[in-house]
């Protein structure tokens, strides 16, 4: 909900464009150093069922165990460099909005078709997400009829990873952009 990455749509507003693909709770159970647990749910689209998947363009990249071992060995060998580990919560969620990620593929020379994603939850997600916003207040009667329009790429969905990674490599871009001028201008 705060990443605002979906809206209600009644089953009447489907069209033909629109993928549908249900979803499900997935819970993971987090054990804390003080010997706590917290059990920690996530809604996921199961993306298996995306009758789009062929089309996307899904290749991103995740760090494997020999880049690790190749960025900790190169921090080991240079003087003063330092190595670090982020763990960013709810980092598929930050990422882009379907259109954008269009629109950055293109820019990239690929192609991607246009999306508009309807996952349809487990009846008891609605209960938990109408405690977050009144514009998930659906009549309990009529919970079945609704499904959640995606905004941007949910946990599941295909394009979540290439969307975050999209995101994150335009940042680095802009980062560098801006660095590059502070040390053009450096001197002035």
């Amino acid at each position: 909900m705060e990443e605002k990455a979906f809206k209600p749509i009644h089953s009447l507003q489907l069209t033909d464009e629109m993928v549908v693909i249900d979803c499900k709770w997935v819970r993971k159970h987090k054990r804390y150093p003080d010997g706590s647990i917290k059990v920690k749910s996530r809604l996921c689209a199961r993306g298996c069922f995306d009758a789009q998947k062929q089309q996307l363009t899904t290749r991103s990249t995740t760090a494997t165990r020999l880049s690790q071992r190749l960025l900790v060995s190169q921090a080991a060998r240079d003087d003063g460099k330092d190595v670090e580990s982020w763990d960013i919560a709810g980092a598929f969620l930050k990422g882009f909005d379907f259109k954008r990620i269009q629109e950055s593929l293109k820019k990239l020379g690929l192609d991607a078709p246009t999306r508009q994603v309807v996952v349809f939850p487990p009846l008891n997600v609605w209960r938990h997400l109408q405690k977050y916003s009144d514009l998930l207040k659906v009549p309990q009667q009529f919970l079945h009829q609704y499904g959640l329009l995606c905004l941007k790429p949910i946990y599941g969905v295909n394009d979540a990873p290439l969307a975050w990674q999209l995101c994150l490599h335009e940042y680095i871009l802009d980062l560098g952009a801006a660095r590059s001028k502070l040390d053009e201008n450096w001197f002035l």
